[in-house]
């Protein structure tokens, strides 16, 4: 492979990657998801807070500076309500004495944020089969557990900086600053990480599991510059709110952080699914021209003559016809001819059947092959890519059905009945007349 073949393929990976998550970004309808885990988000930060700040409540109220590092985590999180809920958290975590059941409470009252997290992360990686009931909520009460996990080790973080920031001399204000956004970055890593690594319904190997957590950092590093940017141009923005425009630009803030992540963690499946992405472009006809240099490893290639199966061979595979021509026959009767962008052989691959004709190249070519488990991940992913398949095998059989009726009038009762008795059935003759 010259460099700059290399160079094209990764080119391409990149930008069919980018193009599927964005697609799937949408197909999935995340602008809504964002709302929901927004809503839920709001609903439970409180509750972790105060949970947060019951638990370990002493070691707060003796040390400014871990009052300051979970104000300044909060604050991070939803750009202004933990300065705001602090307070009042804190004086209810000093003057009240919490039982067991009020901590389980609060505790429970995580859950529907854990669980709304795990719902939209299925909706992302599309798992092969759904959770058991009992084993969502053995994974919600986890995801619980490690959201709270994740608010201290953001809190960890901030004490950590701060201890360094003050070592640093006041006249190194870049220096500082680059510190900053190096912990920020790396607390936001190490948080999505984990996040990742829970609430994704399948196994992520380390590479993918990095690349989710960085492309999600960065994003989310990304928006806040940004946003500052879009409200400094549009001061007037929330104004309709009057007094409430604080709390209605926290939660455009954690609408669009949620927005980001998600994002991200559609380029990470993205990723992972990037080969069947490639065939569905193929298989669809739509886009696949400059996915060209990435189909290498799916191409058959065939010369004129050439049987590419025979009636009766187990067939677990369908193809996309590329160029060239290829004539499917039984026997000696021929049934059709396939050209370029013709797809055949599903019918074996979906009903897990022998080949029904025999496939024979009438001239030199190509094809691209698609195996039944990267179909179903197709369709998984997008059911409507079946209804192409199927009025394609309606047409077919339409067009059997009115080759079976013109030879009907010529031929003696005799012979109607010899030849449902050697079909087995109308339909049986139809189906086997389908493309194989």
């Amino acid at each position: 492979m010259t460099p700059r073949s290399g160079a094209g393929r990764r080119r391409a990976t990149a930008v069919l990657v980018v193009r599927e998550a964005f697609a799937a970004f949408s197909r999935h309808r995340h602008g809504d998801t964002a709302a929901v885990l927004t809503y839920y988000g709001f609903l439970s930060f409180v509750p972790l807070l105060l949970l947060v700040s019951v638990v370990t409540s002493r070691w707060i109220l003796r040390s400014p500076v871990a009052v300051e590092a979970i104000r300044g985590a909060a604050d991070a999180l939803v750009a202004g309500l933990g300065a705001m809920a602090l307070d009042q958290i804190e004086t209810l975590a000093a003057q009240r004495t919490w039982s067991l059941v009020g901590l389980l409470a609060l505790f429970w009252s995580i859950t529907p944020f854990a669980a709304a997290m795990r719902g939209a992360m299925a909706r992302v990686f599309q798992p092969d089969r759904p959770v058991a009931l009992w084993r969502a909520k053995l994974r919600d009460v986890l995801g619980a557990l490690v959201l709270i996990a994740v608010f201290l080790l953001l809190v960890g973080g901030r004490i950590l900086y701060g201890a360094l920031a003050r070592r640093l001399p006041t006249s190194l204000s870049v220096a500082a600053a680059a510190v900053q956004l190096g912990f920020s970055f790396a607390l936001a890593l190490g948080a999505l990480g984990v996040l990742f690594r829970v609430f994704a319904p399948v196994r992520l190997r380390r590479g993918e599991l990095v690349c989710g957590a960085v492309i999600s950092a960065v994003l989310l590093l990304a928006i806040r510059p940004a946003f500052a940017a879009f409200l400094r141009y549009n001061p007037s923005y929330g104004f309709a709110f009057g007094s409430l425009k604080a709390v209605f630009l926290m939660l455009t803030w954690v609408y669009v952080s949620f927005a980001a992540v998600l994002l991200g963690a559609e380029i990470t499946a993205a990723a992972r699914r990037r080969e069947v992405a490639l065939l569905q472009l193929f298989l669809v006809g739509r886009g696949a021209e400059g996915a060209a240099p990435l189909v290498e490893r799916h191409l058959r290639r065939f010369g004129a003559g050439e049987v590419l199966f025979r009636e009766g061979d187990h067939g677990d595979e369908m193809y996309v016809l590329r160029r060239g021509t290829v004539r499917l026959r039984r026997g000696t009767t021929t049934l059709r001819d396939m050209h370029e962008g013709d797809y055949f052989g599903e019918l074996a691959m979906l009903l897990d059947t022998p080949r029904s004709a025999t496939a024979e190249a009438v001239t030199d070519g190509e094809l691209v092959v698609i195996r039944r488990d990267q179909w179903e991940m197709m369709l998984r992913e997008q059911p409507e890519l079946a209804l192409p398949l199927l009025r394609e095998l309606a047409e077919r059989l339409r067009a059997t059905d009115a080759q079976f009726d013109e030879r009907v009038p010529a031929m003696s009762s005799s012979e109607v009945r010899a030849e449902k008795a050697m079909t087995g059935s109308d339909e049986a003759s139809t189906r086997r007349e389908t493309t194989p």
